[in-house]
């Protein structure tokens, strides 16, 4: 007994995938990324209670208590740079080359 194996070529009056029609900034791709967003929050919020996942450490949630830790940072920086005695560079290129460094 011989079998045949019969290719069919199939055309879809659409594509399989309608997305692939779609142009960008087309409405129905906000639609779907909202939705996904939905979808992610909504996890998110299974796992995690109402957090929202950016919050600050509890010892800088006080405005004053952050304050204070910027101050004593930037004192300690200021003394570093002054035992240093190396001056800060004027221009912006000049001070992120140094900080890549």
């Amino acid at each position: 007994m011989v079998r045949e194996l019969l290719l069919v070529e199939v055309r879809f009056l659409m594509p399989p995938d309608p997305r692939d029609w779609l142009p960008e900034g087309h409405l129905a791709w906000f639609v779907l990324a909202s939705v996904e967003q939905d979808r992610v929050d909504r996890k998110e919020d299974e796992l995690f209670g109402d957090a929202r996942g950016d919050e600050l450490l509890p010892e800088f949630q006080s405005p004053g208590e952050l304050r204070k830790r910027l101050h004593e940072t930037k004192q300690r920086l200021d003394a570093k740079r002054a035992a240093e005695k190396k001056p800060v560079p004027r221009s912006r290129q000049s001070r992120l080359k140094e900080c890549a460094a």
